[in-house]
């Protein structure tokens, strides 16, 4: 730093506004020394000679930001607080940004209360002797040194708060959760949703079991008069909006692909157990769209099943279309509904449904990478709730929605494979290439907005 101070530069800067000064030209009172006690006398003098004091009142400003200045200030009394929170109190140095360098103040300093400031610049700091200009110095690494330790102990105790904070909401989440269970509402609810076809049922857990041949789960969806009459409902209607009419499976695959005719059949398996109104139009169209992306996002990374991800998309708010279910019956309890747990719901529906745990578990646990760490999540099913959290937030940059900086966004990518990766690019340099190579299989809601990009 020695080298760099003794560069040539321009005489200090000063703000029309900037509190007025004179140099001490006095000797140094006692205070001085035991501001700068270990300094010799003759450098003392030295350097106090060259000192201006300055006295701000409270809530006048030392500098602001984006000022440009070459010196450094230490407290004689008072209190001073920088815009970052930084506090400055007796013998402490306020610095200014690269003392050596431009000079560019980076953030403000002001007094909290009325005192007094002594400022050197660096011109006449350089020309002091080399041992006044270590003895600050000196004073200035300790300074730092001590701030970055009570810094570190701030840091500990925040992360020991934090994970506290995270255990505690934990176990309420849990408490919640088992407190609900135990009741008798959640089986009297699902008794009023109708069931997921069988054959529906039957297609998705043979998509799921590693034993089962892509064959077998063709031959399903192409033999089940079920499966045919809701794929070429589905896919007939408005929602895809295609040009030429679909008649068979066959017809269907050749079209759109396996993947998509699957994804196709769960989505009108889903909707035909809900009324067709409004508001369960909007919860299930966004399932739909967050269902295509869970795929993208499942062949981006390279884990998970793209179809089995597609199916967690689509039932990732199946707990939401009951309460919605429940309301629309009975409007007059819709406050008491409202407080239900949606995810536990939905899952308790599945297991209903008898779809596999891998399934439910993963719609269970949804919305804990709201606010626990991955490790909170069972081994089992973490890199599925992973992949649909992540999901769904790039639903929300899709659809420009304001996103809360998610607490643990960056460890859930990391399980997902995409540490330090950005959201708006995972979206726009991976996600939408693949969705737009499927887009003759999206709904038309989501074609309309990637076409709106």
């Amino acid at each position: 730093m020695l080298n760099r101070w003794k560069q040539t530069t321009d005489l200090v800067t000063k703000s029309a506004n900037a509190p007025q000064a004179t140099y001490v030209t006095s000797a140094p009172p006692s205070e001085a020394k035991m501001l700068f006690e270990g300094l010799s006398t003759t450098h003392l003098v030295a350097l106090w000679k060259d000192l201006e004091p300055i006295q701000l009142s409270a809530g006048e400003v030392l500098f602001e930001s984006g000022s440009v200045d070459h010196s450094l200030f230490i407290v004689l009394d008072g209190l001073f607080e920088s815009d970052e929170g930084e506090f400055f109190s007796y013998g402490q140095w306020i610095l200014g940004p690269n003392f050596d360098l431009e000079g560019t103040h980076h953030t403000c300093v002001y007094a909290v209360k009325s005192g007094r400031i002594l400022r050197i610049s660096r011109q006449h700091l350089m020309a002091l002797s080399v041992d006044v200009q270590l003895f600050v110095l000196r004073q200035i690494q300790q300074q730092q040194s001590h701030r970055l330790h009570m810094n570190t102990v701030k840091i500990r105790e925040l992360v020991h708060k934090q994970y506290r904070l995270e255990e505690a909401l934990l176990s309420a989440k849990l408490a919640e959760r088992n407190e609900f269970l135990k009741g008798d509402i959640v089986k009297q609810v699902i008794k009023r949703v109708p069931k997921l076809p069988v054959s529906s049922a039957e297609l998705l857990n043979k998509l799921i079991d590693e034993k089962t041949t892509r064959s077998e789960v063709v031959d399903l969806a192409k033999n089940d008069p079920t499966l045919t009459s809701i794929l070429l409902k589905t896919i007939n209607s408005a929602q895809f909006n295609l040009s030429h009419k679909v008649s068979d499976v066959t017809h269907a695959i050749a079209l759109l692909g396996f993947e998509s005719v699957y994804q196709i059949i769960m989505a009108g398996s889903i909707k035909q157990c809900f009324p067709d109104t409004l508001k369960f139009n909007e919860i299930y169209i966004r399932s739909v769209e967050i269902s295509h992306i869970a795929f993208a996002l499942s062949q981006v990374t390279g884990l998970g099943k793209p179809a089995e991800m597609a199916t967690l998309g689509l039932l990732q708010d199946m707990g939401l279309l009951v309460i919605e279910l429940l309301t629309s019956i009975n409007p007059k309890l819709s406050s008491v509904f409202d407080g239900m747990n949606t995810h536990v719901m939905g899952a308790e529906l599945l297991r209903a449904w008898q779809l596999p745990e891998r399934v439910s578990g993963t719609i269970e646990y949804q919305d804990f990478p709201e606010f626990a760490h991955p490790e909170r999540i069972p081994d089992g099913i973490l890199q599925r709730v992973a992949l649909l959290y992540v999901a769904r937030l790039a639903w929300q940059v899709l659809h420009q929605e304001d996103i809360a900086d998610p607490l643990y966004l960056k460890e859930y990518l990391s399980v997902v494979g995409l540490k330090d990766v950005r959201l708006p690019s995972l979206l726009k340099e991976e996600l939408l290439p693949k969705l737009r190579l499927r887009q003759g299989s999206l709904p038309a809601s989501l074609v309309s907005r990637l076409n709106a990009l």
